[in-house]
């Protein structure tokens, strides 16, 4: 990954895009993958101390197949603002060590996605908050995001690694993914006032 800057990209000073669509569809996404982490939190606690209530099993299952959907939809809503929101980086010769295509396809590199994405949304974070001289502590922000992100989804394969109904593990499992649910509702929730932020921010420079 070598630096680059506005004068090293071909059509650099091709007009910013305007986050302002691209940050309202992530921000209402992220907002439904908070509440549905939220009803899952509840729902599988419930389940962790009594399997055999049948209305939460099918309460669980229903929050579950939604929450895929969601989950997708919101994934490609919040990359599509990663994307528009590093790109606007070269709009005013920001150097970044990353092009707009790795601002996206590192998402989607095994153990690499781990780490690489939020040295992305960094970059967009201290350029941001540097060229409006802010003391808001965004940064500190998106790190917690990040660590509630990653902790929860790997708490998540976890727990379905862990016994089915009917093994002696089986209600760990559940208070598993209860944990990995809650992690993922406060990072959606955090995940949503950073993206809210570096929006108003690229929109006011703009």
């Amino acid at each position: 990954m070598s630096v680059r800057s506005a004068r090293d990209r071909p059509g650099a000073f091709e007009a910013p895009v305007n986050l302002a669509r691209r940050g309202r569809w992530a921000r209402i996404s992220l907002m439904l993958v908070g509440l549905l982490s939220l009803a899952r939190t509840v729902i599988t606690l419930f389940l962790a101390f009594d399997w055999e209530m049948l209305g939460w099993q099918f309460a669980y299952r229903v929050a579950s197949n939604w929450y895929a959907v969601v989950v997708l939809v919101c994934f490609t809503t919040f990359i599509l603002w990663v994307h528009g929101a590093h790109r606007n980086l070269f709009a005013f010769g920001t150097t970044s060590r990353f092009s707009d295509a790795a601002s996206v396809y590192w998402w989607l590199v095994p153990f690499a996605n781990m780490v690489v994405p939020y040295k992305v949304v960094e970059e967009i974070v201290d350029s941001m908050e540097a060229r409006v001289n802010s003391q808001e502590r965004t940064k500190k922000r998106a790190r917690i995001w990040w660590m509630l992100l990653v902790g929860g989804v790997v708490l998540h394969f976890v727990s379905v690694s862990l016994p089915l109904p009917g093994g002696g593990g089986f209600a760990f499992a559940l208070l598993v993914e209860a944990v990995s649910a809650a992690a993922l509702a406060v990072a959606a929730l955090l995940a949503v006032r950073l993206v809210r932020r570096v929006t108003e921010l690229q929109i006011g420079y703009f």
